[in-house]
């Protein structure tokens, strides 16, 4: 008999869009629903800042292209969620690459504090084991 475990997944619907990382799972999705609804503050931080934090984040250069065609007021604002101390830009990438191209020095961003983080979280098999880091 083989040692299979069942895959627990929670706080998502069939057509949510997810961010991974080393430290867990979001429901992008739900967090964007909730931040446009004013539940989670929004804050001006410096590009240059973030960027250099989500350097080593992948990303696809033709959706960075995309973007530069807009302007940057045109842009949502970038998510991030806090959890286990750490900041974590769970949707904005594309956008932060784009603002960092253009030399623009500040963007927003929504901040959903630790204590709020439990309903964007998505786990498999309960939680991830360090070691992990924050981008």
């Amino acid at each position: 008999m083989s040692d299979k475990r069942t895959v627990v997944v929670s706080n998502m619907e069939p057509d949510d869009m997810l961010f991974h990382n080393d430290r867990g799972s979001w429901n992008v999705t739900r967090a964007l629903r909730d931040c446009k609804a004013g539940k989670h503050k929004i804050y001006q931080e410096e590009v240059e800042a973030a960027y250099n934090g989500s350097s080593a984040v992948e990303f696809d250069e033709d959706k960075v292209k995309a973007l530069l065609l807009l302007k940057p007021h045109e842009y949502e604002p970038l998510i991030a969620v806090i959890d286990g101390g750490a900041m974590w830009l769970i949707d904005g990438r594309h956008r932060l690459e784009a603002m960092h191209r253009r030399g623009e020095k500040t963007f927003l961003w929504f901040v959903i504090e630790e204590a709020d983080a439990a309903p964007y979280r998505v786990l498999y098999n309960g939680q991830r084991k360090p070691p992990f880091k924050p981008y």
